[in-house]
Order: C-alpha cells, then structure tokens, then sequence
C-alpha cells in the first residue's frame, strides 16, 4: 500500500469488529476515497474481555516500521475505542490522533475555571464547536487536547472529536478525513464478517487474501477513473 501511495498523508483508521460469539477483530485499515484496506489485524476470541492495549500498541509499532517518518498520519477511532494511553501512544509516533468520544465527559476550554458537560456544547442538531482545553475529570484521565464537536442534522448523536492539533489545523485535516471516508469502518466490519460463514474456521491466511483483493479493488477503480478504461483482472 505506502509503495503505490501517491502524496505524504496518510489516514488510518482503528476499528473493532465482533463476529456473534466466536470472533473479535482489532483491524487497523487505511482510509482511501471511501475504503478500508486493512494492513494489521488481531483476531481474539468474543469471551476475551480486556482493554486490547497490548493488541492496539504492537498494531500500532508494527504499522509505524512501514511509514515514512516524514509522512503526515492522522489515526481515526470511533467512539469506544478512546482511551488517553492510546491518544498518547499516537503523538508519541510522531502522528495526529482523531478520536471520537462520548458524550459523557467534561470539558474545560483553555482560560475556564470549570470544565462542562460535553453534551452542552452541541445541545441539538445544527450546532456546532471547537476549542482548546482539558477533556473529562481526574487525574488519571484528564487530557490536554482540541475539541471538535458537531451535531449534524439527521443524525441521533453528535461527533465530538479529541485531536491534538490547533484548532484551525485540526478542522482542515477533519474535514479532508471526512471527505476521504469514514464509511471505510462500515466497508472494513463487512468484509471481515464476510469470512465467517458456517463452521469454516477463521483464517489468518484468509485475511491476508482478503487485505490484498481491499488493495487491488482501490488501486483499479484509481486506474480506470485516471485513464477512463477498462481494468483486466489478473
């Protein structure tokens, strides 16, 4: 994938997956015009129940080996996955996390003596925020961070992101990460459940297939809307 890559940003996108009670499925994919091309997965059993920190982090060194240092990397998570070791690991490899949030915490804009409820700063759809400060309470968990909040029309909840960028650069990148693709966490869960089906067991070696067909669909489809012909299927 970095071989064919054309350009110096790159999105990443951490997703995790439970396939009934069998499988779950840490993947870490690339985001590309819409698509997940996962380039690192675990594969645990459902009943495993622990907060995956080891998983995320060797994904996340084995990924960084890959990567040009000189590259622009965001790493996008959806809500659930947040957590302040996992912002922290990011920026510490050099990149930029964009991590959904919950609507449960606080948040104190930079100057402020309190911190508010994070549902307060988009109250309805339509609205909309950003700003400096330190997200949720307690020592352990409070982080210095930029906040972009968002509630758009249509949808049940708000998209409340913790970036580590200034504002104006963290609403730029967001909003380039949007257009990119953020259906590649549906596209990526889909593909891997496509891989369970009856007692057939769950392969390593099937995923592999499966990252590399992810990859050659995407660079295709470039081909053929760069040269406005036909691709062959090799």
């Amino acid at each position: 994938v970095v071989g064919q890559w054309e350009g110096t940003q790159l999105a990443l996108a951490l997703d995790a997956t439970t396939l009934g009670t069998r499988f779950t499925v840490l993947a870490l994919s690339v985001v590309y015009r819409g698509c997940a091309i996962p380039v690192a997965w675990t594969v645990l059993a459902a009943t495993a129940k622990h907060a995956w920190r080891r998983e995320w982090l060797r994904m996340l060194r084995q990924i960084r080996r890959a990567v040009p240092r000189s590259w622009t990397v965001i790493v996008l998570a959806d809500r659930g996955l947040y957590a302040r070791w996992l912002f922290r690991r990011i920026t510490r490899l050099g990149w930029h996390p964009f991590l959904r949030i919950n609507t449960g915490g606080t948040f104190r804009p930079t100057g402020q003596v309190r911190g508010v409820p994070l549902k307060t700063l988009v109250p309805e759809p339509g609205t909309m925020g950003h700003g400096t400060g330190i997200a949720f309470k307690g020592r352990h968990r409070q982080l210095h961070c930029t906040l972009l909040a968002c509630w758009e029309p249509g949808y049940k909840d708000p998209w409340l992101i913790l970036p580590d960028l200034p504002v104006t650069a963290a609403v730029a990148i967001g909003i380039a990460a949007g257009m990119a693709g953020m259906l590649g966490f549906v596209i990526a869960a889909v593909l891997f459940a496509l891989l369970v089906t009856g007692e057939a067991g769950f392969e390593a070696t099937s995923l592999a297939i499966l990252a590399a067909a992810a990859a050659w669909v995407v660079r295709a489809g470039l081909d053929k809307a760069l040269s406005g012909r036909h691709s062959n299927v090799p």
